[in-house]
């Protein structure tokens, strides 16, 4: 999965720099290991995320307007399923 979407600890570190500078997370030393630290949303990232979800669930409405409600069941569980196996696959090639 790390050379399929290029996650490796230098783009993490990037990215969590921006998601700081622009506030949507705050970023506190791990009290346990002071190696590590410990991520938190803000409320303008949490802001965010509401419409994000809602954007995606009016999208599947769309996508499944004329599902039954078996049918975008099974949808979910398909993909929920293809998804796994995603990252089985990934998760063992690099084992």
């Amino acid at each position: 999965m790390q050379s399929l979407i290029y996650l490796n600890p230098s783009n993490i570190t990037r990215g969590i720099a921006k998601l700081t500078q622009k506030g949507f997370i705050t970023k506190e030393t791990n009290s346990r290991d002071k190696r590590t630290s410990c991520l938190y949303p803000t409320e303008k990232a949490e802001a965010c995320y509401q419409k994000i979800k809602a954007i995606q669930e009016n999208w599947m409405k769309v996508l499944t307007r004329d599902f039954t409600d078996e049918e975008r069941a099974f949808l979910c569980a398909l993909t929920e399923r293809t998804a796994k196996n995603a990252l089985d696959f990934f998760n063992d090639a690099q084992a």
